[in-house]
């Protein structure tokens, strides 16, 4: 596993921008000053001594010396933001409840979908484990929107997505 002081050798991290610049030259095509990474699934990952790793997590070990104990958290919801006001350390569900709505969401709002039988806007939280808490059947989407806001504000303080 890499360490703080390796990092260090190979390459800078700029916490204003999140930016590693290499300061090393490891092969023809790289070249001192290059930016280094590639962006994967929205992250920005990159190879150190053979290991491949997303840059965030290396921002977190050029900083503080050490991995997180669980995840990183971009607070901004850019995966590839990886500057240090940006990044915070999170568990799995602190992570899961900074993210937007899924993809197939139709309601165009975290927490809210149509229910049919009555015709309409259900809004629910994710509270723990086990089902999600019923916060009221609304016929504005609107309203079932901020009634969404304010238990997600409630229940995931700073991690609330907005």
């Amino acid at each position: 596993m890499i360490t703080q002081e390796r990092l260090k050798e190979l390459f800078y991290y700029h916490p204003e921008s999140g930016d590693f610049i290499r300061i090393v030259r490891v092969a023809n095509r790289i070249h001192l000053g290059d930016h280094a990474g590639s962006l994967q699934n929205g992250y920005l990952v990159f190879r150190v001594d053979g290991k491949k790793y997303k840059a965030h997590r290396l921002s977190w070990l050029y900083t503080h010396g050490t991995f997180p104990p669980d995840q990183i958290d971009h607070i901004n919801g850019i995966r590839h933001d990886n500057r240090m006001v940006n990044l915070r350390p999170a568990t799995n569900a602190e992570n899961k409840r900074n993210c937007g709505a899924p993809a197939t969401n139709t309601s165009g709002h975290k927490g809210v979908c149509w229910h049919k039988s009555t015709g309409k806007w259900l809004a629910q939280i994710q509270v723990g484990t086990g089902a999600p808490k019923y916060l009221g059947i609304f016929d504005d989407i609107e309203e079932a929107a901020a009634t969404y806001q304010a238990a997600a504000l409630k229940y995931h303080g700073e991690f609330a997505h907005a």
